[in-house]
């Protein structure tokens, strides 16, 4: 089921919740000098990504002619593959179609220098080692042999190479604050699935956040699962890491995502029984499908405090389980029904017992 707008949130809530974390938003980013970052605290699972998704497409549909809070979404699990954070923000930020050409074509001709100055480094360092120019060897490069061939010979001893560099960041930084900066909120970038990635690219991410994009006007949206990213963060500095001395250094507030109750649970628990289990000329229910039975599922499901990702894939399993024929739909005993309900949710949501039982 692909959620997409408010409209289709099938637990009611979640827009009020994205309404006070703008008006947070709006408030706070006052007591901060550079970019405000929040950190969205929920569980694996939780409907992090799925509020994220939802909360964009309201705040692009308000947007008229680019004016107003841009919003960039960002998935660091996606860019975890190509090994830079920092390369992966610009890129998103290059292709918002709201923000001027002239300064994203800026944007990317710094971006190009210092990504140029890391390969021309680790180019000379490869030819060093095994006689192959790696430069010389790409048609791209070749490409633009001649415009940097000043360039190619550079870097007489390491202090050289450190001022290049930083004159290369510098470059980059500021042309970034040409795009971000503003005494308001100017771009709010959320950054969802943090707490999938790599443990040395997941701290890389966050430490890109602090050194590059502490800039007023930005604004981060960090969702992730508090304690998985605390994990991340002791396999990187070891377990005896203080860490909530180390992401204070990177989060300015924390929320936890809005949590659900048994009234949002049985609105859920419906749509999912007419989507997983009797899905018209699809699927038929052996399970007879009344009121008593969808209260007997939420009940299960509010007592284990499961999790959006476990509730569907207890109805994929009661899905499989219950599926008949439309001459049987209908006809299960009731403790049949009922201990059906209860051995997958404990199937998910309590592993032990159901394997004990």
């Amino acid at each position: 089921m692909k959620i997409k707008t408010f409209d289709d949130d099938l637990l009611g809530g979640l827009k009020d919740f994205a309404e006070r974390l703008e008006q947070f938003i709006a408030i706070e980013h006052h007591f901060v000098d550079g970019s405000l970052v929040i950190g969205l605290n929920s569980k694996f699972g939780s409907g992090k990504s799925t509020f994220l998704r939802m909360w964009e497409n309201s705040l692009k549909s308000t947007q008229e002619d680019g004016d107003g809070l841009q919003v960039i979404m960002l998935n660091a699990w996606e860019s975890d593959y190509y090994g830079d954070p920092l390369f992966a923000i610009i890129s998103a930020l290059v292709n918002c179609g709201h923000i001027k050409e002239r300064s994203t074509n800026r944007l990317m001709e710094a971006a190009k220098d210092l990504g140029w100055f890391a390969t021309a480094i680790g180019g000379q360092v490869t030819k060093a080692m095994t006689g192959i120019d790696p430069i010389a060897a790409g048609e791209t490069a070749e490409k633009k042999k001649k415009s940097r061939e000043t360039k190619s010979n550079f870097f007489p001893d390491t202090f050289s190479v450190y001022e290049h560099r930083r004159n290369a960041m510098d470059s980059l930084k500021n042309a970034i604050r040409e795009l971000v900066e503003g005494n308001l909120p100017k771009i709010l970038f959320l950054v969802d699935e943090l707490d999938r990635c790599r443990p040395d690219y997941a701290i890389s991410y966050l430490e890109t956040i602090k050194h590059i994009f502490d800039i007023k006007g930005a604004v981060f949206i960090l969702a992730v699962d508090r304690r998985q990213l605390e994990n991340s963060a002791r396999a990187t500095f070891g377990i005896d890491l203080n860490f909530e001395e180390y992401y204070r250094k990177f989060v300015h507030r924390e929320v936890t995502l809005s949590a659900t109750d048994d009234k949002n649970y049985q609105h859920l628990i419906f749509q999912y029984v007419k989507y997983y289990l009797s899905h018209e000329e699809v699927r038929n229910c052996y399970m007879c499908i009344d009121n008593d039975r969808i209260k007997n599922i939420s009940e299960l499901i509010g007592a284990l405090k499961l999790t959006f990702r476990q509730i569907q894939e207890i109805f994929r399993i009661l899905g499989h389980l219950l599926q008949t024929g439309k001459e049987n739909a209908g006809t299960l005993r009731w403790c049949l029904s009922v201990g059906s309900i209860m051995m997958s949710a404990l199937k998910v949501g309590n592993p032990k017992i159901y394997t004990w039982l």
